[in-house]
């Protein structure tokens, strides 16, 4: 009974971790614009930025999905709060 919680906890502190991430790069690039600019590095800040999200959007997906809760399913119980 106890071992499928534990994963559980597991997935979703791997959420928050990757969530977390999204939340610290895009700190990082805004902060650092000034310097982004002025190396042309508007791309490369880009394309890490979306690595970033794309790692978030997995965990996220992963976590809702041992949840039992769908994408789908989330939306509308915040619609009906």
């Amino acid at each position: 009974m106890f071992p499928p919680g534990r994963r559980g906890q597991a997935v979703a502190r791997r959420f928050r971790h990757k969530a977390a991430a999204v939340d610290g790069e895009m700190v990082d690039v805004i902060n650092n614009m000034p310097l982004v600019r002025a190396f042309c590095g508007l791309r490369y800040e880009h394309d890490r930025f979306d690595a970033t999200v794309d790692r978030e959007l997995t965990a996220r997906g992963r976590s809702l999905r041992y949840s039992g809760e769908t994408p789908a399913a989330s939306r509308r119980h915040h619609r009906s709060c």
